[in-house]
């Protein structure tokens, strides 16, 4: 059983690998999970927008029948100064689990600290792990070949979803190519807390070369929430980066397109390759309801069989 899911860094191979292989039977119907949340109250703590996230965890614990506490974040005494260590003590006592999606990672490290019920994280500034399990579901469904095929990251390769990806690929033992202008490539720090063989990351400045053996080519935008001041910039350093037909055309004809939405159409990616066959964002974003299923159904159940 996991305790907490708040990034994929101190998770086993096998632990991971099971999230996804469940995932995906939760999908087909092949687990029922309707009833694992029964009487069991869930704290959705939201301080950053969301559509994805938000929604699929509202329907997804009440198919898994549970009920969520929706806490906004303007209205709760957070943000009037009451401290992590207090307010997660108090809804220890009430709630079942919390959900925070945030810009500061290290309110998740808190309130892992204080606090006794089982913390998931929604979105940080550093991580995204349900979207990693929803990118990894979707992989693994497309048939992706890892002794033959690599999964490619073009754009900022140092963002919360990225590093979440990367994350995911070596547990995963899948080989992944990060294409990004240098100052865009993930820190040192971060590259030396990865579990697994490292030596399956490529750097690629050459956004050619870098398809040339995708299975997998996967954008996101090129402006996160909280780097709105550099805009300008980083749209003028990312621009060569553009998932267009010219760039596709380049890599196998049977690779995937990969977004984890919401997309910036024209500017990361061009609406023709969005809309493509070989596009997989929608289906893609449906198994962020089943994945965080999966997560659920891990923290939550008495026995793992």
């Amino acid at each position: 059983m996991l305790k907490h899911f708040i990034s994929l860094q101190n998770l086993e191979r096998e632990t991971f690998e099971r999230i996804i292989s469940e995932g995906l039977l939760i999908k087909k119907k092949s687990i029922d999970v309707s009833r694992l949340l029964k009487d069991k109250n869930i704290g959705l703590i939201f301080e950053k927008q969301s559509t994805r996230t938000r929604v699929s965890l509202e329907v997804g614990i009440r198919q898994m029948g549970g009920q969520t506490v929706f806490l906004n974040s303007d209205d709760i005494q957070l943000s009037r100064g009451e401290s992590i260590a207090d307010t997660i003590r108090v809804l220890d006592r009430y709630l079942d689990g919390l959900v925070i999606r945030t810009g500061d990672h290290n309110k998740l490290v808190e309130l892992e600290k204080w606090g006794a019920i089982p913390i998931i994280n929604g979105l940080s500034n550093l991580f995204h792990p349900l979207q990693a399990v929803t990118d990894m579901m979707t992989i693994v469904e497309n048939g992706f070949n890892k002794s033959k095929r690599s999964i490619c990251f073009i754009g900022d390769s140092k963002n919360n979803v990225s590093r979440s990806l990367i994350t995911g690929a070596l547990l995963m033992d899948m080989k992944i190519i990060l294409c990004s202008p240098a100052k865009y490539f993930p820190n040192d720090e971060f590259l030396g807390s990865l579990k697994g063989n490292r030596e399956l990351i490529t750097f690629e400045s050459n956004p050619i070369l870098a398809v040339q053996n995708a299975g997998v080519i996967y954008t996101d935008v090129w402006v996160s929430m909280g780097d709105e001041a550099e805009k300008e910039k980083r749209v003028a350093d990312l621009t060569p980066y553009q998932i267009n037909k010219k760039l596709i055309s380049n890599a196998p004809y049977d690779a995937i397109i990969m977004h984890c939405l919401p997309a910036n159409k024209n500017e990361e990616i061009t609406d023709e390759v969005f809309e493509s066959i070989q596009s997989k964002v929608f289906d893609q974003a449906e198994n962020r309801l089943h994945g965080l299923k999966s997560v659920l159904k891990y923290i939550y159940s008495p026995v793992v069989n």
